[in-house]
């Protein structure tokens, strides 16, 4: 008779249990609960909410596949999202330019650091083998973080910045996107130094296609 009991209780209490469980609305929960499996792949992020796809892709230095650029045409007004992705812990560059060259080119520079602050500036370059910060910072951070040794910037520009000086206006022509990056972050002061430059290279791309 005693064991009778046991076995009916043990049953009660799984069957409890087991509705308890299912009638569980996982939304209703808080979100260090709801996201408790997931915290370990989750790297230092400026954002909560940095998982993003472009509508466009490309890998910038060929079948190497360690820069990455993707982007989205958010429109006239709002401008271009773009995500550059390398394999590196330094600093990095991405160019619009008509030439081969730095010299003259649309150029942003950003970088995380070993705190996870990460910064992205606007710069150009007069002679092709340093670079200097533009007066006018017309490209804007949305997030930049490190992930296994992989440096991620996403950051908006408009299509026309309206700095006629040393930026470039993102029309229907095909662009020479120049990039770079460094194996390390850059130095208090004015900002990286282009002599730094661990790999660097080119692609012709086109980026948007206006009315």
């Amino acid at each position: 008779d005693i064991l009778l009991v046991i076995m009916l209780w043990v049953v009660v209490t799984l069957v409890t249990v087991t509705k308890c469980l299912a009638s569980i609305n996982i939304n209703t929960l808080p979100p260090d609960l709801r996201r408790l499996e997931f915290r370990d792949n989750y790297p230092p992020r400026s954002t909560i909410n940095p998982v993003w796809t472009g509508d466009y892709s490309a890998a910038l230095d060929g079948e190497q596949n360690k820069v990455l650029v993707s982007w989205t045409v958010l429109g006239q007004e709002e401008g271009v999202e773009f995500q550059v992705e390398a394999k590196t812990r330094g600093w990095m560059a991405l160019a619009l330019s008509h030439t081969k060259s730095i010299k003259g080119a649309d150029l942003v520079i950003g970088w995380v650091s070993d705190q996870g602050q990460a910064t992205l500036r606007d710069y150009h370059s007069v002679d092709g083998r340093s670079v200097e910060e533009d007066r006018s910072q017309d490209y804007d951070l949305v997030v930049g973080y490190e992930d296994d040794g992989v440096t991620v910037l996403r950051f908006r520009r408009k299509i026309d910045t309206c700095d006629s000086d040393y930026d470039i206006a993102i029309t229907n022509d095909t662009f020479r996107v120049i990039w770079a990056y460094s194996d390390n972050d850059p130095e208090p002061g004015p900002g990286p130094d282009w002599s730094d430059v661990a790999r660097a290279g080119g692609r012709l791309m086109h980026i948007y296609q206006g009315s």
